[in-house]
């Protein structure tokens, strides 16, 4: 081998071992789109109200929205037709979240067809992910919503 091919080659893998790691860190990016405050449903006249949008996640706070964000949201049959959830949540804070989650699932006519889901309890340190899943009891799901609290 030419030595100044091999000296050229050592030099470019000496650079290429000092060069600064990419560091990966979390980067929240919040919607741009307008939440209105406050709770979902507004007494105004009968009959009307701010929709809840649905197979999606409900903040039963609204500071929460600016503490984390939902990165994933999916549903899917399980193997026994019932429909599985699950959410990945990112901490966009420097302290520990301490969330309440629970599941709601629905019918074709939107309405609930099974009680909702327990609060679960989930813990997600500074600047992580955190995981949420449940599993509908029926299989005549057709919708679903997420409901997510502050459970110090």
């Amino acid at each position: 081998m030419n030595p100044k091919l091999t000296l050229v080659l050592a030099a470019a893998l000496l650079a290429a071992g000092c060069a600064e790691p990419r560091t990966m860190v979390v980067e929240c990016k919040f919607p741009t789109q307008y939440m209105p405050d406050g709770p979902a449903l507004v007494a105004q006249e009968y009959g009307e109200m701010s929709p809840i949008p649905l197979d999606a996640v409900q903040f039963n706070n609204p500071l929460l929205k600016e503490r984390l964000v939902v990165q994933t949201l999916k549903a899917s049959r399980t193997p026994t037709n019932t429909v599985q959830v699950s959410a990945r949540i990112v901490n966009c804070t420097d302290a520990p979240l301490v969330l309440g989650l629970r599941s709601h699932f629905m019918g074709e006519d939107a309405v609930e067809n099974e009680p909702e889901s327990v609060w679960r309890k989930l813990i997600i340190q500074p600047r992580a992910l955190g995981n949420y899943k449940e599993s509908s009891l029926t299989a005549d799901v057709n919708n679903y919503l997420i409901e997510i609290r502050d459970a110090y």
